[in-house]
């Protein structure tokens, strides 16, 4: 028979036997974590404003600008970008600073850009004003005394609201000419997509209307579609060989706008 001390012993050794050989547990595999599907850009935002104009929009414009220097004809690559530094609302008059206005860029003073003021009228009329000349005018629309006759000239007018094929501004005198000199003109729109401007969807159909203003030394092509702004912008001068052809390539508006 075992003694007592016999058996202590032969279970004390059966305890460290299978405390040797207890199987350590195997390490699990690193989960495989599968990543977040990529999540859409959000849908661009259409602006439902005739001229989108508050302040942080912006165009950028690339193009080129020929010019005649000692007889030789020289391009130069332009890139400029017009954006709304201020816009405000006064006695209902809507202005915006901006720091360009592609239209305005003479081939032979590429280096003198400055800001301008867009300001449209109560009946819809839209003019482009120098900044410091558009001093005076500012001024004006503070003044509430001030009964504002004869504030702006046919002189400054670009644009015309609504815009419609036909549709004519400008010169009392030109406007009387049989042949579209010295005066603004609207041909007809025609409803195009632009997907090759950044931030204006693919999916946008834009009514494009052209302006068009004809002297004898000179003419000036912009394209216009509401909604979005200036699409494109052609000075050619007859005279003194001179050129600027822009076209928009990026369009952004504020974070918070939402075209409203």
């Amino acid at each position: 028979m075992k003694t007592a001390m016999a058996v202590f012993m032969t279970g004390l050794a059966l305890v460290l036997v299978c405390g040797c050989h207890t199987a350590k547990p195997k390490p699990e595999s690193p989960k495989s974590v599968t990543p977040p599907a990529a999540q859409p850009p959000p849908p661009l935002v259409r602006p439902t404003t005739f001229w989108p104009l508050a302040a942080g929009t912006s165009w950028t414009y690339a193009g080129v600008c020929i010019e005649s220097t000692n007889g030789v004809m020289v391009t130069n690559t332009v890139k400029l970008t017009c954006s709304v530094l201020e816009a405000r609302t006064q006695r209902g008059y809507q202005f915006a600073r901006v720091s360009h206005f592609p239209p305005a860029l003479s081939p032979w003073h590429m280096d003198r850009q400055q800001p301008y003021v867009l300001l449209r009228t109560p009946a819809g009329e839209w003019h482009a004003i120098e900044a410091d000349r558009a001093r005076h005018v500012l001024a004006r629309l503070a003044d509430a005394k001030d009964p504002l006759d004869d504030l702006l000239t046919f002189e400054t007018q670009v644009l015309a609201e609504s815009l419609k094929d036909g549709l004519r501004w400008g010169d009392p005198a030109g406007l009387q000419r049989l042949d579209g000199l010295y005066c603004w003109v609207t041909g007809a729109p025609r409803t195009e997509t632009r997907a090759v401007i950044a931030g204006v969807s693919k999916d946008w159909k834009l009514d494009v209307f052209p302006i068009v203003y004809r002297s004898l030394p000179d003419r000036l092509d912009v394209q216009f579609a509401p909604n979005i702004g200036i699409l494109a912008s052609d000075y050619v001068h007859h005279g003194t060989p001179g050129e600027v052809h822009l076209r928009l390539v990026e369009f952004h508006q504020p974070v918070s706008a939402d075209g409203k």
